[in-house]
This record gives C-alpha cells, sequence and structure tokens, in this order.
C-alpha cells in the first residue's frame, strides 16, 4: 500500500468511508474508529475545507487519537466510485521538515545575532572603556567622600552592566574568549552566594546546600555568570517573596538518562537551583532558551539570560533541564561531567600589587588606540602612576612616532582593531625592528585573535574591554615583567 496518508469522504456529509493502513499508523485510530469520523473530526484546521470540490490543496493539521497535531501536505480531488463522487485527499506528514526548518530558522537567526554582537561589540565596549575610565578618574580626584562620589558610582555601575549585556550577547553566539581551566563548582557558587543576598532582596529566603567535592573542566567567569543568570531569573519570578534553594551534587548518570539529556553515562556535578515563584505556563516551557524570548514586562528583561545559560551549559560539554508548575515555582538543573583533578589556584585581584606599586619612572609605554577619548584616559591613569608616555591613534602613527624616537621603549599597548595597520600587524612589524619590546593588546571584541599572537609571549597580553583601573594596572604590570 502507499505510504503516503489516504482517506475517501462522502462530499455530501464529509464522513470517512475508507482509509489506508498509513492513515491508521499515522493517526493512531483503527479503521473502524476513524469510518464513523467526518473529515471534521479529524482535520484541525476548519479553515481548509476538505469537502469543497475546489481548492483542495494546501497544509492542514490531522488531530491524532494520542493528541498530537501533525501537520499534513494534502491534495484533494474528486472521482466516481461505485456510481457515486466521492473525495480522496492524499497526504504527506510535514511534521519532522517543518521542524527542521524551524531549527534551521532557529539556527539563521542564533548566527545572525552572533554577527550583529561581534559588530557591534568593539566600537560598544570603547565607549563603554571610555565611560568606566573617566569615571574612576573622576572619582580618584574628588574622593569618595565627596557629595558626587555617589553619582559616579552610579555611572561606573551603569557601564559594567552594559559591559555585562555586551558580554552575554558575546557569549550566547560564542564569541567570547573562554578560559578554561580545572574549576570547582562550589566555589563558583560560594563567590556568587556572597553577592545573592543583595541581588535578591531581603523578602526572598536563600537556602545553599553544597555538597560537591568534585571539580569541573570550565571557564570560572562563565560558570558565574550561569550561575548568576538563573538567580536573577528565580529573583523576578518571586516579586512578593519565596524561597530561592541552590544544591551542588556529585552524580554518576546512567545510561537511560545520559541518553535522555544528551550526554554520555559517567561521573557529574549538578547544579540545582530553584525557586517558590509563579511559574512557566507548559505551552511556554520549550522556548524559556530562545534569545530575546522573556515573559517579563517591557524594560525587565533583555531575554538573553537564559539563552546565554543555556549556550554556556552547551559549551562546558553539558546539559541543562527545567521543571515548572504554574505557582508552585520552577527547578532549572544542570549536569557538567567532573574531572578527576585539583582546581587550579586562583589569583585573588584584590591581593595582587597595583601598577602604582611596580612602576619605575625608566619604563616608556606607548599608547595605541583610534578612540580618543578612551586613549585619553587611559593615558592619564599610567601618567599618574609614573609611567613616561608616547601615544599614538593608529597604526601608521605609532610607526613614526617610534622611528623618531631612539631611546628604548619597554611596552605597546594597542588596540586590535584600528583603521588601516590593525593592532596584530602593527605589533609584528615592531617586533621585528625591536625584538625585546613587549606587547600588549586590547580588544572588545576577541573572536579574531589569532594564534599568531603567542609569539609575543607565553601567553598573549590581552586586556578585554571595558576594563577598570586595578585591571590595567595588573596587565602593565605582568606584561612588563613577563619573561
Amino acid at each position: 500500500g502507499s505510504p503516503l496518508p489516504i482517506w475517501v469522504f462522502d462530499l455530501n456529509t464529509a464522513r470517512i468511508e475508507g482509509v489506508n493502513e498509513a492513515l491508521v499508523r499515522l493517526s493512531g485510530y483503527s479503521r473502524a474508529e476513524l469510518r464513523t469520523m467526518a473529515t471534521g473530526a479529524l482535520i484541525e484546521r476548519s479553515a481548509t475545507d476538505v469537502t469543497e470540490p475546489l481548492n483542495r490543496n494546501g497544509a492542514v493539521r490531522l488531530r491524532c487519537k494520542n493528541g498530537v497535531s501533525l501537520e499534513l501536505e494534502v491534495t484533494s480531488h474528486t472521482m466516481l466510485f461505485d456510481d457515486q463522487q466521492v473525495g480522496v485527499t492524499i497526504g504527506m506528514d510535514m511534521t519532522q521538515a517543518r521542524r527542521s526548518e524551524e531549527q534551521l530558522r532557529q539556527v539563521q537567526k542564533m548566527d545572525a545575532i552572533g554577527m550583529l554582537a561581534g559588530g557591534v561589540a568593539h566600537d560598544f565596549n570603547n565607549i563603554l572603556a571610555a565611560i568606566l575610565a573617566n569615571a574612576e578618574l573622576a572619582l580618584e580626584t574628588v574622593g569618595e567622600q565627596s557629595q558626587i562620589a555617589v553619582e559616579l558610582s552610579e555611572i561606573m555601575g551603569a557601564a559594567r552592566l552594559g559591559a555585562d549585556v555586551t558580554r552575554q550577547l558575546l557569549a550566547f553566539s560564542r564569541k567570547q574568549r573562554r578560559a578554561i581551566h580545572v574549576i570547582s563548582l562550589d566555589s563558583c557558587v560560594e563567590n556568587i552566594e556572597r553577592l545573592v543576598a543583595r541581588l535578591v532582596g531581603s523578602h526572598i529566603q536563600i537556602v545553599s546546600d553544597r555538597a560537591s567535592a568534585q571539580s569541573i573542566h570550565a571557564d570560572r567567569s562563565q560558570i558565574e555568570q550561569l550561575v548568576m543568570n538563573i538567580i536573577v531569573n528565580a529573583r523576578d519570578a518571586m516579586p512578593d517573596g519565596g524561597r530561592l534553594t541552590i544544591s551542588t551534587r556529585d552524580v554518576v548518570i546512567e545510561a537511560a538518562l545520559a541518553s535522555e539529556l544528551g550526554l554520555a553515562p559517567g561521573p557529574f556535578v549538578t547544579l540545582t537551583i530553584s525557586d517558590t515563584g509563579c511559574g512557566i505556563e507548559p505551552a511556554l516551557i520549550d522556548r524559556v532558551f530562545e534569545p530575546f524570548f522573556t515573559t517579563k514586562e517591557v524594560g525587565k528583561g533583555t531575554g538573553l539570560g537564559l539563552a546565554t545559560a543555556f549556550g554556556i551549559v552547551k559549551e562546558s560539554s553539558g546539559a541543562i533541564q527545567v521543571e515548572s508548575e504554574v505557582g508552585r515555582g520552577t527547578t532549572f538543573r544542570v549536569f557538567l561531567p567532573s574531572v578527576d583533578a585539583v582546581p587550579e589556584h586562583v589569583l585573588d585581584p584584590k591581593s595582587a600589587p597595583t601598577a602604582q606599586h611596580v612602576a619605575r619612572s625608566a619604563e616608556t609605554i606607548l599608547l595605541v588606540e583610534d578612540n580618543d577619548s578612551l586613549r585619553t584616559a587611559i593615558r592619564r591613569q599610567l601618567v599618574g602612576w609614573g609611567y613616561q608616555l608616547l601615544e599614538a591613534r593608529d597604526g601608521a602613527s605609532a610607526l613614526e612616532v617610534l622611528e623618531q624616537r631612539t631611546q628604548p621603549v619597554d611596552l605597546v599597548i594597542t588596540d586590535l582593531m584600528m583603521p588601516g595597520l590593525d593592532g596584530r600587524s602593527l605589533a609584528e612589524r615592531i617586533v621585528a625592528d625591536r625584538p625585546g619590546i613587549k606587547v600588549l593588546f586590547m580588544s572588545g571584541y576577541t573572536e579574531r585573535v589569532a594564534p599568531s599572537v603567542s609569539r609575543f609571549a607565553r601567553e598573549p597580553a590581552l586586556l578585554e574591554k571595558p576594563f577598570t583601573s586595578r585591571k590595567l594596572a595588573l596587565m602593565v604590570s605582568h606584561t612588563l615583567r613577563a619573561r
């Protein structure tokens, strides 16, 4: 018999008079059940009337016995059968094809978002870096006791928030450079928990239950962002208060669950974050990880938080589940593969020396940055720390400055993306002429940091925009003293 579903119906009553085995298998109904039905009971979409003699082609939805709705592309026509005109409909199940088309559109949308994120990240991070640097300089000038110190701190906070949005875009589109280390998930969660009380407010009870002893192989900042994004989502689901539970466990996933999650069986670390909030409508569960999808009111959410979390989990070779019940709350469960290794030591920036403690007046720096505002702010910071400074607004100008200088230059700080001669090409030419010079790259968009950059140091010296004065100080000091 035909692999396509076929049914014959009475043109006057629309009652089904005959079906083939393919329709029986597809619909889940028996032949006897189908022959008691009218086409209107089988076809969901009433706007498509297959009993009309003309215009009988198009897409319809087949209502199956188990309640599932399948999309069919049908062709209907009339024929003479036992001296009676009847209608014959032949269908083709398009459900999987439509699903594949939707997945392709989603991938294309993600690629478009990625291209957009990368395109705006450099310019936007330049702007944020200038705002942050100038606000920090102003705060240092007026002092923390000044009347405008609060306003300056708010400006700095807003700049960091803008940087977080850009970082989420880049992380979601997988264009953010990752720093992979052996880390402790419990340690990441502990760092976030120190901020959680102030973040979620006193109206939400926080329950912490960390019990994982295993390590994971991941980017610490991304894992902390993953935890924070899910917590923020939980907070927003409990405007009138509730309970937030954060727990970690070491588990061994068996074959059945591993297959469901799309993972390989073995040892994993789980992170579970539950809330007692409003919950998520069943119809929306499958969309919570979509980029820019949000149920929050305008201005209350970017729609990137959970999409970013999903991207981080997948990039870390893990899986994420969500369970929710309207009025009772939501649970996110993250599975990350564990590794049998001791977490690497993480330097606490607050304990590290700052540039003003290690600067020597003999050290000369060439600063190359095409953004005038940012270049001015960085110059003021470096000069304030005791460095001798040369500056240029592009690669060609930087080469001219060096040609005219007879004294040594210890360090070149250059933006990677500049009009004309880009930072990498500039550094290659400078190092060829001055082999002992150190190079520190800056960029607001790190996807194009090629492996060739590593020729300038054992690890590429890269300062990601926007950066704080402390980060700038530490990177300058580290690069100058690197062998």
